[in-house]
């Protein structure tokens, strides 16, 4: 029994090459590949030309691919794999939802207190009742697997007690008629009869000279450890039992001999062991989970009987056991309705016939192309044709099926957590100095209220002249209704109230981050990669805490409120010199920062020696750059942490857990990524989905009008996942400037960054893009080329944030500009066509979304639903 569907689990050749029907056709495409080569080799080297006429070649394909298409998707009313793996995994959760409701009416409202039995009677009487509503799951998993009997590790210690099932030994204290029958017992069972402790019976036992064994699953836990230790007459067999595979699962040879051997030796991979012939059945097996059902029935109604639960409890408990037999009703027949055996054998070997003489068709075409096409065309048509096979029943073993020992260990935990917690006392957690009932008005506790010897009383000094008693106790309901009451009035009226007075600049103006993050920040986030004092050696250029608080201020005053940051920037002193500022001006809760994990913020501090454990995603290096940006920032929260960059080491569900457990401790609020393939992002805000875990809600990446490749992969992925974009280098490190700016820096030798370039002049290209955004910049009416840049990102797609850094407040005030610019289509088209920007297959192919795909024009005038647009700047009057 294993807690993850083994699909996800082990190498990712293995997990995948193991859920595919590569291993089932293979013989079958060598077999029509070998064919297709002795046509070759016959029609090229002798005089005898083998080709036929192709007429109805393209005939009987596409009959054969419209019957193999029907054959894949159709099985009677469940028509296709996906609504059958759907309706079983929903009937299951019934399953999962009625047997936890069923304990809980038992457990809470069947009463421990009786004239009859003693309380710890009535405890194993209800402890009893709810293992076999754990049996009942366990039991409905063993009949679709088509595993019959009781005698299972995970199953008999269950349910050993009930009279059917009891040993030979036992039988003396029972109705013989109640007896368990003879075919309950495994194959090969029948005539033993010693009474020996249950022990789980070897695999090893039933394997032979011609079996083969798949790898096994090393994640598998002992079901005796958890359930009963009984004594049984008879070997228990695994909690999970799947076929053993032969030679004839790996090399199926009796798949193009089906008239020869057929299903005489063959057993179908992943098929009911039950279902292997349908000739005909001995012996009907008794229907386990239908005698369970009963036994939890009489008992039922024998608690209406003798009074002991509530009409309403009693016709709960009764509805859940009808919702129970239904879900079975309804699972039995999702896996007895297969296509018939005649159709399947008919369509296989009409499906053989036409890829025997497909060479003989196509080789006069192709010539020695025929080899290659023959083996294509046969694993196409025979892959489909084995996933039809494949798909029958979601129940089994194969690793597409549905991991029924998940959820049957699933419930067996929740039915303990249920008995683990006794009825509670109300006196227990009413009466304590934790519960203040009469607030507002009086916030003495509980435990203080009944302390008080005398009739109640209204609290000293609130004027009232109240008798004690009710009189006073409906004072105090009374005033605290009307407190409540004031300020409820209160904060409506404050709804009619003028609104704030408008922004100094539009950067005041703050917008949602994204779909899937509910705060407002302010539309461009200042980058603080340049405050701080320790990297001019780099060439990132510095600021002292004066220059650095400077330029803080300005952006505060101007209405900003994102700060990006990081754990390593400016070894550590931009974190340091932000905490500190907003410590000093106390406006930390005012601010949005966002910084970042996963680079060795310890880099270049002798005095720590190792410092493996300081970098990567991993959770070690989380918790220590956490730990450590909270005291540099000098706060007990981090409003945005992203992950830094992709170490393509730590898994997604190590990151994703980790960041999620950071957020339920309170210390992060929403979660970011950066510079990070898109797959990996979309692959790990799924993880998280499926596992109520917080996703990624924005992404941080390098973008400018000059490097466009951001647009290929990450803005498609961030706009299928709800998340903002946060670009950086928006800028592209200071080479978007004019030619006499930069002829005034070669002057006075200011030059600029060289941490990307080592060359800080711009290339022709580069002046040639910011000569087109000084003719954009002309046309708007602003003279900061910059601005138009940042504009040109803004307004590209939604939910942009540009990260804008710098060291001068004339630089910043300057970018702001960029939230008054509005930029028609046609200039942003005219800006993209300067430099040409290749986006890539499959955009060159299919286009980006925005526009119908050209096949599907081709076909029909479409209408296309219109996109999200950006936000467009509301111009400063």
């Amino acid at each position: 029994m294993v807690a993850n569907n083994p699909l996800f689990r082990g190498t990712w050749t293995a997990k995948k090459f193991g859920a595919t029907v590569v291993d089932d056709i293979w013989p079958e495409v060598i077999f029509f590949t070998l064919v297709a080569t002795m046509v070759v080799l016959v029609s090229e080297h002798t005089s005898a030309d083998l080709g036929v006429s192709n007429q109805l070649l393209t005939v009987l394909g596409l009959v054969l691919g419209l019957v193999i298409s029907f054959r894949t998707s159709s099985a009677y009313e469940r028509r296709l794999y996906s609504i059958r793996y759907q309706e079983g995994r929903k009937m299951w959760t019934t399953i999962m939802v009625a047997s936890k409701n069923l304990a809980q009416m038992i457990w809470i409202h069947v009463p421990d207190q009786r004239k009859d039995s003693t309380p710890v009677e009535c405890v194993i009487e209800k402890k009893t009742m709810i293992n076999l509503v754990q049996a009942f799951s366990v039991s409905v998993k063993h009949l679709l697997r088509g595993e019959q009997g009781v005698y299972y590790e995970d199953l008999y210690p269950l349910i050993s007690f009930l009279p059917r099932y009891v040993g030979e030994s036992d039988k003396m204290s029972f109705d013989e008629s109640s007896m368990l029958p003879l075919w309950h017992l495994p194959e090969g069972f029948e005539t033993a009869k010693t009474k020996t402790t249950a022990e789980p019976m070897s695999n090893d036992k039933e394997k032979t000279s011609s079996t083969f064994s798949r790898p096994q699953r090393t994640d598998t836990f002992d079901p005796e450890a958890l359930l009963p230790q009984i004594d049984s007459e008879h070997p228990l067999r695994p909690a999970r039992n799947p076929p053993h595979y032969t030679i004839f699962d790996y090399i199926p040879i009796l798949r193009i001999f089906p008239w020869t051997w057929g299903m005489l030796i063959r057993k179908p991979k992943g098929r009911l062991r039950s279902n292997r012939r349908k000739a005909y059945s001995e012996i009907v097996e008794s229907h386990i989970p239908l005698e369970i059902s009963l036994v939890l029935s009489n008992y039922s109604c024998w608690l209406m009987k003798n009074n002991l639960v509530q009409p309403s409890i009693a016709s709960g408990i009764t509805n859940n056991l009808f919702l129970l037999q239904d879900t079975v009703s309804n699972l039995e027949r999702i896996c007895n309705t297969p296509l018939p055996f005649a159709y399947q054998a008919h369509l296989r070997m009409s499906l053989w016939l036409y890829l025997i003489l497909l060479p003989f068709q196509i080789y006069t075409s192709y010539g020695v192309i025929t080899i290659p096409a023959t083996a294509f065309a046969s694993f196409l048509l025979l892959g489909f044709l084995e996933i039809g096979q494949e798909i029958e029943n979601p129940f089994n073993y194969d690793l597409n099926d549905l991991d029924l020992d998940y959820f049957c260990l699933c419930l067996q935990r929740e039915l303990h957590e249920i008995t683990a917690h006794a009825n509670p006392d109300l006196n227990d957690f009413i009466f304590t100095n934790l519960n203040q009932p009469f607030a507002p008005s009086d916030r003495r506790t509980a435990a203080e209220l009944v302390k008080i010897s005398e009739p109640y009383t209204l609290p000293s000094g609130n004027g009232s002249s109240a008798q004690p008693g009710m009189g006073s106790l409906r004072q105090t309901l009374v005033s605290g209704w009307k407190m409540v009451d004031n300020i409820t009035r209160a904060t409506a009226k404050m709804s009619f109230m003028q609104p704030p007075p408008p922004p100094k600049t539009n950067l005041g103006r703050y917008r949602l981050l994204s779909p899937n993050a509910g705060v407002h920040v302010s539309p461009i986030a200042l980058g603080a990669m340049s405050i701080g004092d320790k990297w001019d050696k780099f060439g990132m250029g510095t600021m002292d805490k004066e220059s650095s608080f400077k330029l803080l201020d300005a952006f505060y005053d101007n209405g900003g409120n994102f700060i990006d940051t990081a754990n390593n920037y400016q070894d550590e002193t931009s974190e340091m010199f932000i905490g500190e500022w907003a410590e000093k001006r106390r406006i930390r809760d005012q601010l949005f920062i966002a910084t970042k994990y996963t680079t060795d913020f310890k880099m270049h501090n002798d005095s720590v020696p190792q410092q493996v454990l300081y970098v990567g995603n991993n959770s070690k290096s989380l918790r220590i750059s956490v730990n450590a940006s909270l005291k540099k920032l000098r706060t007990n929260y981090i409003d945005l942490l992203y992950l830094h960059w992709w170490d393509w080491d730590t898994s997604i569900e190590e990151v994703m857990k980790s960041l999620h457990n950071l957020v339920v401790q309170g210390k992060v609020l929403y979660l970011g990524v950066s510079d990070t393939p898109a797959w990996v992002v979309s692959k790990a805000n799924q993880y998280a989905r499926d596992h109520a875990l917080t996703p990624f809600v924005i992404y941080q990446g390098a973008w400018n009008v000059m490097e466009r490749s951001f647009e290929r992969e990450i803005i498609p992925m961030a706009r299928a996942e709800g998340m903002a974009l946060a670009p950086w280098n928006v800028l592209a490190a200071g080479k978007i400037r004019t030619d006499a700016e930069e002829e005034r820096r070669r002057k006075t030798g200011e030059k600029g960054r060289t941490t990307f370039d080592p060359h800080w002049e711009r290339t022709d290209k580069e002046k040639k893009v910011c000569k087109a955004l000084e003719q954009v910049a002309s046309e708007v009416g602003t003279k900061s080329i910059t601005a138009v840049a940042i504009a040109y990102l803004m307004q590209k797609t939604t939910y942009v944030f540009p990260i804008v850094g710098g060291r001068k407040v004339e630089h910043l005030l300057s970018n702001i500009e960029a939230l008054n610019i509005t930029l028609s289509d046609k200039q942003i088209q005219f800006l993209e066509s300067v430099v040409e920007f290749d986006p890539g297959f499959p955009s060159t192919f299919i286009g980006n979304g925005t526009q119908p795909v050209h096949l599907v024009s081709a076909s029909a005038h479409i209408d296309m639903r219109p996109m999200a647009q950006p936000i467009r700047p509301l111009v400063k009057s």
